[in-house]
């Protein structure tokens, strides 16, 4: 199913039933959650903004195949993933995307939060305070994207950045399990990887 949805649209409806789903240019507002294998393709000037209630996007059922190009994804206001929360072991690739001017919960992940599942950001670009926080068992992939700020890969979660720019990139374990971040051909500025429980950091 391809359908075309506009700002006056129920995109709440359109995503419950998945498909295929041109964003038409103009702010949609809400926290919208895929819920349903859906491939969202945002039309120059779409934007979905959260209004500060929730995350602008949320994934939270398992098995699901969700890909968002094109798109503004800002103005969350959650504790992991204010842009962007994955919390299910599904397949989720952002193409193409801005993601900015969220705000996270006690100073975390107001960007991408990825506690589960794999997450890929392909050529996107995030704001100043839009950082990325990868943990428990999610993986993480940064392709050609700019990240100003800090990628945080803590527990046992995994993480490979290539051809990116990425302000900090922060390792840390804990007793019972130990982070992996590989780096290819990336601008890193900053590694924090912390003392007491470091993580694995392989240059590609």
């Amino acid at each position: 199913m391809s359908v075309r949805v506009s700002t006056e649209d129920n995109l709440h409806r359109a995503l419950a039933k998945g498909g295929e789903i041109t964003l038409l240019a103009g702010v949609h507002t809400g926290s919208f959650e895929a819920a349903t294998d859906v491939v969202i393709t945002g039309e120059e000037g779409a934007v979905l903004d959260a209004n500060g209630r929730g995350s602008v996007l949320l994934v939270q059922e398992d098995n699901l195949t969700v890909v968002v190009e094109g798109v503004t994804l800002r103005g969350g206001h959650a504790e992991l993933g204010a842009g962007v929360c994955v919390v299910a072991n599904s397949q989720v690739t952002l193409r193409k995307c801005r993601i900015e001017d969220n705000r996270p919960v006690q100073l975390r992940a107001g960007g991408v939060g990825v506690a589960a599942g794999n997450v890929t950001l392909e050529q996107c670009e995030l704001g100043e305070g839009d950082d990325i926080w990868v943990l428990a068992h999610g993986h993480l992939s940064l392709i050609h994207t700019k990240l100003p700020g800090q990628v945080a890969v803590v527990e046992g979660a995994t993480a490979t950045i290539e051809g990116s720019s990425v302000g900090k990139l922060r390792l840390r374990g804990s007793p019972r399990a130990t982070p992996t971040a590989t780096v290819i051909r990336s601008g890193i500025a900053e590694v924090d990887n912390d003392e007491a429980m470091p993580g694995n950091l392989i240059i590609g």
